[in-house]
C-alpha cells in the first residue's frame, strides 16, 4: 500500500537529498558570481601595479623623456586589458549561471512530470478511500434505517396476523401499540394516520356511564381529526385519510353541524386528486348526507357531478355529457339511495341529483 510508513519515510529522504542538491547547486552558482564580480578586479589591481620611476626634473618646465611616455602607455594598455579580462570573465560566469540555471529548471521541470501519474494516483487512491469509508458509513446507517423500519411494521401487523389466535393471546391496547412504534421508528410513514384511526375507534371504548362521557368521547374525536389533517399535510395525495375526515366530520354532526362544512372541504380536496371517488358508494350512501338542508346537500352533489364531468372529459364525451338520454353511472347510484334511504322529495327534491340541475355550474 502506498499509505504504508516505510513508503513514508522513503519519500522523506528522497526530499531531504533533492533538497540538498539545490542547495549546493545555488551554493556553487553564488560562489562563482562574487568570485566574479568582486574578487576578480582586487587580484587584478594586486598584480598589475607597475612601480615607475620617473627622475625629478630640476626645472618644472622639462618635459618627460620619451621611455617614460612609452611605459605609461603600456600601463594604460595593461588596465585597459585587464577591464576587458574582467568584463569577459563576468560575462562568462553570468553565462554559466543562467546555462545552471536552464539546467537545473528543465531538470525540475522533468521530475515534477514525472511525478504527475504518482500525483493522480496517490489523490485518486485517497478520495476512493474516502468515498468508501463515507459510503460504508452511510450504508451502516440505511441499513439500521431499515431494520428499524421493518420492526415497526412487524408491530403494525403483528396484530393482523395473529388475529385468528386473539381467543388465546391477551388483547393489547392499539393506541399503545402505535405509540411504541412510534418509540422505534419516529420517521415511520403514516403514524400519524395509524394513531389517528386508533384514537377514533379507542374514543368508541369510553364508559357511557361515566360523567361527562360524550365530552370526553367528543374529545378524543377531534384529536384523532387533528391527527389525520397532519398527516394529509405531509401527504396530500393520500385518498384513504380524506375518506375518513369525510367519515369523521358527517358523523359528528350530532355535536355540530359546522362539521358538515368540513366534510364538504374534504370531499372536494378528494375529488380533485381522484375524480372516481365520486362514484363510491359507500362515500354516496352515507345517511348523514341527509341531514342538512338541502342547499348543503345540492351544494355536495355539485361537486360529485364536476368530477363525473371531469372524467367524462378525459374520454373526449364531455361534448355529450348533458346530452345523453340515458342516465350516467353518478345518477343511477344516486337513484338508487334514494329509493333505499326513503329520502323525503319534498326536503330533497330527485332534481337534486340530476346533472342538468347543475349543468351551469359545472360548465364554468
Amino acid at each position: 500500500m502506498n499509505d504504508s510508513p516505510k513508503h513514508g519515510q522513503k519519500k522523506q529522504k528522497k526530499k531531504k537529498h533533492d533538497a540538498l542538491k539545490w542547495i549546493g547547486l545555488i551554493c556553487f552558482g553564488l560562489f562563482l558570481f562574487v568570485t566574479g564580480a568582486f574578487v576578480s578586479p582586487i587580484i587584478n589591481k594586486l598584480f598589475n601595479t607597475t612601480l615607475v620611476f620617473t627622475t625629478n626634473p630640476t626645472n618644472q618646465q622639462d618635459k618627460p623623456s620619451i621611455p617614460e611616455q612609452v611605459e605609461k602607455t603600456w600601463q594604460e594598455a595593461d588596465v585597459l586589458a585587464n577591464q576587458y579580462a574582467y568584463m569577459s570573465y563576468l560575462l562568462n560566469v553570468l553565462a554559466v549561471v543562467c546555462t545552471i540555471g536552464g539546467l537545473a529548471l528543465a531538470y525540475f521541470t522533468y521530475r515534477q512530470e514525472k511525478k504527475i501519474p504518482d500525483m493522480i494516483t496517490d489523490k485518486v487512491t485517497d478520495e476512493t478511500r474516502k468515498m468508501q469509508e463515507q459510503l460504508t458509513a452511510e450504508l451502516k446507517e440505511l441499513d439500521q434505517a431499515i431494520e428499524q423500519r421493518l420492526k415497526a411494521f412487524a408491530i403494525l401487523s403483528e396484530r393482523f396476523i395473529l388475529h385468528q389466535h386473539a381467543r388465546q393471546i391477551p388483547s393489547s391496547h392499539e393506541f399503545e401499540l402505535i405509540k411504541k412504534v412510534e418509540n422505534i421508528y419516529p420517521e415511520l410513514w403514516g403514524l400519524y394516520f395509524f394513531k389517528a384511526v386508533f384514537l377514533w375507534y379507542d374514543s368508541e371504548q369510553v364508559d357511557i356511564d361515566e360523567a361527562g362521557w360524550r365530552e370526553k368521547r367528543y374529545h378524543k374525536n377531534l384529536e384523532a381529526i387533528r391527527l389525520m389533517q397532519e398527516h394529509l399535510k405531509q401527504n396530500p395525495d393520500h385518498d384513504r385519510a380524506y375518506l375518513f375526515l369525510i367519515s369523521w366530520n358527517l358523523q359528528l354532526i350530532r355535536y355540530d353541524i359546522s362539521h358538515y362544512t368540513e366534510a364538504i372541504y374534504y370531499l372536494k380536496k378528494l375529488l380533485q386528486i381522484h375524480p372516481t371517488y365520486c362514484h363510491d358508494y359507500q362515500l354516496l350512501g352515507m345517511k348523514e348526507w341527509y341531514q342538512a338542508s338541502s342547499d348543503r346537500y345540492q351544494e355536495r352533489n355539485g361537486l360529485l357531478f364536476a368530477a363525473e364531468y371531469q372524467i367524462y372529459r378525459s374520454r373526449h364525451q364531455n361534448r355529450d355529457y348533458f346530452t345523453e338520454k340515458d342516465s350516467t353511472d353518478l345518477e343511477r347510484r344516486l337513484a338508487d339511495i334514494r329509493y333505499r334511504l326513503k329520502i323525503d322529495p319534498d326536503q330533497f327534491p330527485p332534481a337534486l341529483d340530476q346533472r342538468q340541475t347543475y349543468k351551469h355550474k359545472t360548465l364554468l
